[in-house]
């Protein structure tokens, strides 16, 4: 392998990796409003079983 074909793949992976970060950090993004749409949630399902 020589130097260039070494900085292509080096170039390469920052690409991928930071596609991947980019789409992990969407992703972990979503997750959060998730779940804080579920704990947001989660005290009127308590409240609702607690009544049955």
């Amino acid at each position: 392998m020589d130097k260039l074909d070494l900085q292509g793949h080096i170039y390469v992976g920052s690409l991928l990796k930071a596609a991947y970060s980019r789409q992990v950090s969407e992703w972990h993004m979503a997750t959060m409003i998730r779940c804080a749409s579920f704990f947001m949630i989660l005290p009127w399902l308590i409240e609702r079983t607690m009544i049955w």
